[in-house]
């Protein structure tokens, strides 16, 4: 797996409960997208965090987007998800 983006605890989501941008549900992801869009908006690191969401499979809100957007921009992008790896 690609590294992940270099945080370095100034970002806005890391002044945030995390679990947030981690829903149980749908209706909690629709819930909580405005709010989350409002965090990851204002981000310097949106670009980074975006890229590293689209490069590799992972659940979650990142960059302003969930896994059905990502899985749209991937295939529109074309670009190829990379595998997970295991340590």
């Amino acid at each position: 797996m690609a590294k992940a983006p270099g945080f370095d605890g100034t970002q806005p989501c890391a002044t945030v409960n995390g679990d947030m941008f981690f829903p149980e549900t749908g209706a909690e992801t629709i819930e909580l997208k405005p709010v989350l869009n409002k965090i990851c908006n204002s981000c310097q690191f949106q670009t980074p965090c975006l890229q590293y969401a689209l490069e590799n499979s992972v659940q979650g809100f990142w960059a302003g987007t969930v896994e059905r957007e990502r899985r749209l921009m991937r295939k529109r992008l074309n670009i190829v998800v990379k595998p997970l790896v295991y340590y």
